[in-house]
């Protein structure tokens, strides 16, 4: 059976995607690295397309060749028609014409849709787990300040001093008032290492 131009055609494309494919894989195997370049993605990739481009046109080709040919069948008339026969004979020998064959109908299968399955999320298990403290665990209080009152007092005492009539000094008795004070203290204590349990906060 003789090969047709797409026939031919189709081969040529499978051989050559083969080809461009084989070449693709072997430098995708040789390079090895992260970064792969794009000529080789271009093989592979064009490779596969050209071989599926090239068997739809072979299929093709085949398709059309294997088609049956049915040659047409003559149409046999009477021998003698009714009016030529001798009128002794009531009817003449027909030839009746050979049944042509019938195309088959093909009625293609129902397809029945693919449902995806619901499938549960399931947590994955946990084999190890250990906790690793990175650091040192410390406290950084802020600032506090404190208020002190002192209360006043009075003291009686002998003093010195220019009490005299004429301005002299000379010593006297009296009350010596102290008035109150009010003293602020601020306290920042630095930051500093503590232990506490972590699971209350």
């Amino acid at each position: 059976m003789a090969l047709s131009g797409l026939a031919i055609a189709g081969i040529i494309i499978i051989i050559i995607g083969v080809i461009m494919a084989i070449i693709g894989i072997i430098l995708l195997i040789v390079e090895n690295t992260a970064t792969i370049s794009w000529y080789v993605w271009f093989l592979v990739i064009g490779g596969i397309l050209m071989g599926i481009i090239g068997g739809i046109l072979l299929a093709i080709a085949l398709s059309e060749s294997t088609v049956p040919i049915i040659p047409a069948q003559p149409v046999y008339k009477p021998l003698c028609p009714q009016q030529m026969c001798p009128q002794q004979q009531p009817t003449c020998p027909q030839i009746k014409p050979i049944p042509q064959p019938q195309p088959s109908c093909y009625i293609p299968p129902t397809v029945t849709p693919f449902v995806k399955p619901q499938v549960p999320l399931v947590p994955s298990p946990i084999y190890n787990q250990r906790v690793e403290k990175l650091g040192e665990e410390t406290f950084d209080p802020d600032p506090v300040t404190s208020v002190i009152d002192t209360p006043p007092t009075t003291v009686r005492r002998t003093v010195n001093g220019p009490y005299g009539p004429s301005g002299e000094n000379i010593d006297v008795t009296g009350v010596h008032k102290i008035p109150g004070q009010r003293t602020y203290v601020t306290r920042d204590i630095p930051e500093h290492p503590v232990v506490s349990n972590i699971s209350e906060f």
